[in-house]
């Protein structure tokens, strides 16, 4: 029987290391993969070609996603200016020529990562029978230099070494084309010696190079590079991007024709052939790769010696500053550390640390050692930060948060966050997190859902986090304080609790070790318990700097620490001695096999008849539910009848949007806006239906929960501005927050406004000319029958002088009344701000 409860042992040790392994693989599937890869753009400086394999290479063998990273590599256009796309972040990388340093010198921020060639391939080319000889040849010739290359420093220094300027040649508009070359159209043209001499010879021509390294200039090219703005606020991507670069550039170069094949198929824009793209690869390497120096590789002795060169030449008129110019990766820097951050390290010289003594496989002292997944963890921390981390001894949890609340100590590796230590500890984002299950007796049921044993009696861990996170989540339920994790389950083997809850990570190692045929996981709660590394909140700086470090640990390594501890392993040997003990024992339990089918048939008849009447009552039950489901499947659709109803024939459009993006709309909105259907409008960005002016608006959470309408022009499809008046609503609901929008075409409104404005002013202008008119009859009355009675006096020869006076001194008065008439409407029209004193006698009299 000893055997026997070996073997039981055994089985029961590799069942339960197989179902925490599962557990594991089922936790760590659904968090480690979820992490979303980080965005970044390489602006290439040419288009598509072997110059770039690395870069294909990194993407397709998924180097980039090793690291996290998404690395979109952008095409190249004539009108590409790489050096603005990089520093307007339209690309966070680029690959330009060594003319950087000049625009460095300049002020501009170019932080150079690496370079492709050692020696410049780019070469002035000529064909071989032409009357070219020397370089001194080529003034007055036709060129064909692209706009960008014109500033090409390798081209510039080459040039003025024999007194040539640019305007020295006839420049002409790059084709990139070999044949005009061929055909006279130019006679020389820029171009890299990986490509264009190659062509050539493939058409039967033999080449004139020009080589800038022939007349002592022999720079960097192809340059890859990015600002030290990015590189600061994301170190450890610029380090990840370029490490993976390089890794993709040494496959390339080392598998020439295994790359040249996936750039023939996959990035020939060219249409090269594959014999071009393999002579292309094996001149890169020779330029790339010159005295065994790494790929990639810049000096700053190689620099200063450019430096000069284009000091000599009058290209440079400043001193370079190599430490804004050339980028040093470091651990510092790859971390991403402040200057405040280093210098804390320095002064504080070494850092303590307490954690549980009786935590395992998470933490544990074992001969005054640290061991654990934290004791891994304090090690990557230790060597990424190049600062000594030391253990202070404690004898459980409780004494450890005392000892980081009166600072004894500065951090503790692995903690919960909760409200509680927030006074004292500062914590970074989670690092560890693992599901929380329950351990009872071997011979207890699984319970899939733990509401159903919350009255029975489980141990928590005096003093931890999980403790009050679990009484706040379920608070009637029934918790038994107990002194660690062995004490707990030796608790549930005695029968004194039903159950145990931690970490399954903790409690599948205790029961791998020493519960193994007692005690199982027989539940698991709806929550993970997340692990941070926690630090004294009187020094955030640590903080800072321990999250920084966190982040620079990649998935794979985390995953290497937690594999690490979860597979533990079993060993136990079998007595062959007593071998014949044991075949005696199989042949017993398999009479006792036979015996049991017996009574298992038997029980089986008797369960049939059971599983019969439980089968008709079931469905009796399904069929009244079925009832139930239909009929309030009907109230439903009823429901979105009248609501479809509603919504379509409403005079407003209403758009339904979920992050100011157009989710749904009535027939009204499609037919205002000119779409013929939902799924066209689908996706839109609602601030394209709105003027710009209109956009804050649209933004303001103050203006939303006032729920104001508010006037604005929107925007048809074809581009019409229309006037509209505009309510939005905002609506929670338990996953998500939509915004229901609604307008109101106001044309037809604004039509009649104009209209009603117009007759107004019409009415107005009527009412103006009749008093004018009125009050002009009586002086124009007088005006006339002084007139006509001068010329009646006049023809009868009775008309005096003094009646020609008094009619003249009439004639004037009247006129004088009519301009002043005309004087007090147009002040009444206009209004007059001028206070002036006058007689109401006056006024009377003149009324």
């Amino acid at each position: 029987m000893n055997l026997l409860k070996g073997i039981r042992v055994m089985y029961n040790k590799r069942v339960m290391h197989f179902i925490v392994l599962v557990f594991f693989i089922l936790f760590s599937s659904s968090t480690s993969f979820a992490q979303p890869l980080k965005k970044v753009s390489l602006q290439l400086m040419w288009l598509d070609q072997f110059e770039f394999a690395g870069f294909y290479v990194a993407k397709e063998k998924g180097y980039y996603q090793e690291f996290g990273l998404d690395v979109n590599i952008k095409k190249f256009t004539s009108s590409t200016n790489v050096l603005d796309t990089v520093l307007e972040d339209e690309a966070q990388f680029g690959i330009s020529s060594s003319s950087l340093l000049i625009e460095n010198s300049l002020g501009k921020d170019v932080l150079l990562l690496g370079t492709i060639f050692q020696s410049s391939p780019l070469v002035l080319l000529a064909l071989k029978d032409s009357n070219i000889k020397s370089l001194e040849d080529i003034k007055g010739k036709k060129v064909m230099i692209s706009k960008e290359e014109a500033f090409f420093v390798t081209l510039q220094t080459m040039l003025k070494s024999k007194n040539i300027n640019i305007s020295d040649l006839e420049v002409l508009e790059h084709t990139f084309d070999v044949n005009d070359l061929i055909n006279k159209k130019t006679d020389l043209l820029l171009a890299y010696s990986t490509n264009e001499p190659f062509t050539l010879q493939e058409k039967g021509y033999e080449s004139k190079i020009f080589h800038p390294k022939d007349y002592g200039f022999d720079f960097y090219e192809d340059l890859i590079f990015t600002t030290n703005k990015f590189q600061e606020k994301n170190p450890q991507v610029v380090h990840d991007f370029y490490t993976a670069s390089i890794k993709g550039w040494e496959y390339a170069l080392d598998n020439i024709e295994e790359v040249a094949q996936l750039v023939f198929e996959k990035y020939n824009v060219q249409n090269k052939s594959l014999e071009a793209l393999i002579f292309e690869a094996k001149e890169i390497k020779k330029l790339a790769l010159i005295n065994g120096v790494k790929f990639g590789t810049i000096t700053q002795e190689k620099l200063k010696l450019i430096e000069n060169s284009y000091k000599i030449m009058g290209l440079l008129k400043s001193n370079l500053d190599m430490s804004k110019l050339l980028y040093i990766p470091n651990k510092s820097t790859n971390l991403g550390l402040s200057s405040k951050e280093l210098a804390y390290l320095k002064e504080k010289k070494v850092l303590r640390y307490c954690i549980d003594p009786n935590w395992f496989p998470y933490e544990s002292i074992e001969s005054s050692q640290h061991v654990g997944m934290s004791a891994d963890l304090i090690q990557l921390m230790k060597t990424k930060l190049e600062v000594p981390f030391q253990l202070v001894q404690t004898i459980d949890w409780i004494q450890s948060l005392e000892y980081v609340q009166n600072r004894t100590c500065d951090i503790l590796p692995l903690a919960k966050e909760i409200p509680s230590r927030r006074s004292f500890l500062n914590f970074t984002k989670p690092f560890f997190s693992f599901p929380v299950v329950v351990a009872t007796q071997s011979d207890q049921l699984y319970v899939p859902k733990v509401k159903n044993i919350l009255h029975k009696k489980l141990g928590v861990v005096k003093g931890y986090s999980l403790n009050k996170i679990l009484k706040e989540k379920y608070p009637n339920i029934n918790i038994v304080e107990v002194d660690s994790i062995k004490d707990g389950l030796e608790r549930v083997q005695d029968g004194e609790l039903y159950g145990f809850i931690d970490s399954l990570i903790t409690i599948g190692y205790e029961i791998q070790n020493n519960f193994i045929s007692e005690l199982k996981i027989s539940s698991q709660f709806n929550m993970n318990h997340p692990l941070s590394v926690a630090s004294r909140s009187d020094e955030p700086l640590l903080q800072s700097i321990l999250e920084k470090t966190l982040k620079g640990i990649n998935e794979q390594t985390k995953q290497a620490i937690i594999n690490s501890w979860i597979s533990i392993k079993v060993e136990k040997s079998i007595d062959y001695s007593m071998l014949w003990k044991f075949l005696v024992l199989v042949f017993i339990i398999l009479l006792a096999f036979v015996y049991r089918h017996y009574l298992l048939s038997k029980s089986k008849r008797i369960l049939e008849i059971k599983i019969e009447d439980k089968t008709k009552e079931l469905q009796t039950l399904n069929d009244s539910l079925e009832r139930k489901v239909q009929k309030r499947t009907e109230e439903l659709e009823d429901s979105n009848e009248v609501f479809q109803h509603m919504l379509h024939t409403t005079m407003e459009a209403i758009f339904i949007l979920e992050y100011d993006y157009c989710m749904d709309a009535n027939r009204e909105a499609l037919e205002l806006f000119q779409y013929k259907n939902n799924e066209e409008l689908m996706g839109t960005y609602i601030f394209d239906f709105i003027d710009k002016n209109s956009h804050e608006y649209l933004k303001s959470d103050e203006n939303l929960s006032k729920n104001r309408p508010y006037e604005v022009k929107a925007i048809k499809k074809d581009g019409s501005v229309f006037p509209a008046l505009m309510k939005q609503h905002s609506l929670k609901t338990k996953n998500r927050v939509i915004k229901i929008l609604t307008l109101l075409d106001l044309t037809y409104i604004k039509e009649q406004e104009l209209k009603l404005i117009n007759q107004s002013k019409m009415a107005s202008l009527g009412e103006l000319i009749g008093n004018i008119a009125h009050q002009w009859r009586q002086p124009l009355a007088s005006i006339t029958t002084a007139a006509s009675g001068m010329r009646m006096q006049k023809e009868l020869d009775i008309l005096s002088d003094e009646d020609i006076y008094a009619n003249c001194d009439d004639i004037v008065s009247s006129s004088n009344y009519l301009s002043e008439t005309i004087n007090e409407f147009k002040h009444l029209i206009k209004g007059r701000k001028d206070k002036k004193d006058f007689k109401i006698n006056e006024t009377v009299q003149k009324s």
